[in-house]
C-alpha cells in the first residue's frame, strides 16, 4: 500500500506492507532456540523458556536435550505484519528563493527504509545478508 501527500512545497511518499491472518513457519525458533546448544552464544529464550525440571510446562524441549528437532507444526504461527518499508520526504524551495541563488530549482529530501516494523512472529532477519535500516539525504539543484 502506498500514498503520496503534497502540501505547498512539502511532499511525502510512504509505502507500507500489511499482512493479516496468514501462517508462517518460524525457522528462527527451531534453529536459534529449540536446537540451540547452550554451550555457545544463544538466544536468551534458551535459558529462560526451555523445560528445566519435572512439572515445568514449556513450549521448548529440555535445555539438556541436544538432539535435533525435526519440522513440526508446533512452529507454524500466526503471521501478522505492519511494515513501513519506505518513506520519502522533501521540501522544494520557492522559485523566488531559488532565483536568488541563481538556480531554477532547489530541493532537499530524505529517504529511509524499514523505519518501522511490527510482526506477531519474532524472527531473525538478515543472518546471511545483515538487516540494516538506512537513511539518506540529498540536495538537488537545477541550474
Amino acid at each position: 500500500m502506498g500514498t503520496t501527500l503534497r502540501y505547498k512545497q512539502f511532499s511525502a511518499v510512504a509505502y507500507m506492507q500489511i499482512r493479516v491472518g496468514g501462517k508462517s513457519y518460524n525457522q528462527t525458533l527451531v534453529d536459534r532456540v529449540e536446537n540451540a546448544d547452550p554451550r555457545y552464544n544463544v538466544d536468551q529464550r534458551v535459558f529462560d523458556e526451555k523445560w528445566k525440571q519435572p512439572g515445568d510446562r514449556s513450549f521448548y524441549k529440555s535445555i539438556r536435550d541436544l538432539g535435533q528437532t525435526r519440522v513440526s507444526s508446533r512452529f507454524v504461527m500466526d503471521d501478522n505484519l505492519l511494515n513501513l518499508q519506505s518513506l520519502f520526504v522533501s521540501y522544494e524551495t520557492t522559485p523566488e528563493f531559488s532565483k536568488k541563488l541563481k538556480l531554477s530549482n532547489l530541493r532537499f529530501s530524505a529517504t529511509t527504509n524499514d523505519l518501522f516494523r511490527w510482526s506477531s512472529i519474532q524472527q531473525e532477519r538478515g543472518i546471511q545478508y545483515p538487516f540494516a535500516r538506512s537513511v539518506s539525504f540529498s540536495i538537488q539543484a537545477s541550474f
